[in-house]
């Protein structure tokens, strides 16, 4: 009548350390190796995810200051082009020639990497016959253009400034992300060993107490038996007699289980105590 309870109580203590076993171990697919469920990798990626968002961005930065540099030398090229038409007005002299020399190799260089359209081309030589026009309300109002042009250009200069600011602050971020990635990647290859030895352990103390408990149920259903089938000489040796031998076993029977569940629970506390250990030893 006592065996039933018992029994359920094995299986249960079976259940129990196989469900641990899978949460601190996880679980996976065989046949490709799919974790289903894997705690010792939570957080792992902490450290690329960061890296990743520091070198998105610099790269953003890199793209800003690229854009901004790109809008500096085409308001250059313009500039440029306007001192080109003054020199072409001018009166012929060395120093005109020598200034036309040069500015025309510069316009040659930036007409390469920045062209101007015709619009532009055309404004800047009206801005430039305005300016020198002499009529005062034709270079009043051209003044006014080139002082907003100029304007314009002091302010793009700056931003370029603040972005190369702000682009400097990202790649220093990137490369302290770069080395804590590379300092996460060998305290990974550090737990992993760790998680190896901790796997091995946590498995081996659960495959012990699970062939225990197995061994234990063996016993106490053959032991039991036996007991019944001694219970049935109870006509032969007498009622007391018999009934002390299936006492005895019984009690050797709960004995045996109690050992061999203390055996495993051992086992199991060895193992969280040298994984405690070896994350302590690892952070």
């Amino acid at each position: 009548m006592n065996e039933h309870p018992s029994i359920l109580r094995h299986l249960t203590t079976a259940c129990l350390v196989l469900a641990a076993c899978v949460a601190l171990g996880g679980c996976s697919v065989v046949p490709t190796g799919k974790k289903w469920w894997n705690p010792t990798t939570w957080f792992s990626a902490h450290a690329l995810t960061s890296q990743q968002a520091a070198q998105v961005r610099e790269d953003k930065a890199v793209a800003a200051v690229d854009q901004k540099r790109d809008e500096a030398v085409h308001s250059a090229h313009l500039e440029v082009a306007k001192a080109g038409v003054v020199l072409g007005k001018a009166a012929p002299s060395p120093d005109t020639a020598l200034a036309g020399r040069f500015v025309q190799g510069g316009l040659g260089l930036l007409g390469q990497v920045d062209p101007l359209t015709a619009s532009e081309s055309s404004q800047l030589i009206a801005l430039v016959n305005d300016l020198r026009s002499g009529d005062a309300a034709k270079i009043a109002a051209a003044e006014k253009r080139q002082a907003a042009i100029e304007a314009a250009n002091s302010e793009l200069s700056e931003r370029i400034n603040l972005l190369e600011q702000k682009l400097a602050d990202a790649q220093a971020a990137t490369r302290k992300k770069d080395h804590d990635l590379a300092a996460a990647f060998i305290r990974e290859n550090e737990m992993a060993d760790a998680l190896r030895n901790q796997r091995f352990l946590i498995v081996g103390a659960g495959v012990l107490v699970v062939g225990l408990t197995i061994l234990s149920l063996y016993l106490r259903m053959g032991l039991g038996s036996v007991g019944a089938g001694l219970s049935g000489l109870h006509k032969l040796i007498g009622q007391d007699a018999a009934s002390k031998v299936v006492t005895q076993l019984d009690a050797n029977t709960d004995w045996l289980h109690q050992v061999l569940v203390g055996a495993g629970r051992k086992a199991a506390d060895a193992a969280r105590a040298k994984t405690l250990s070896d994350s302590a030893h690892t952070s």
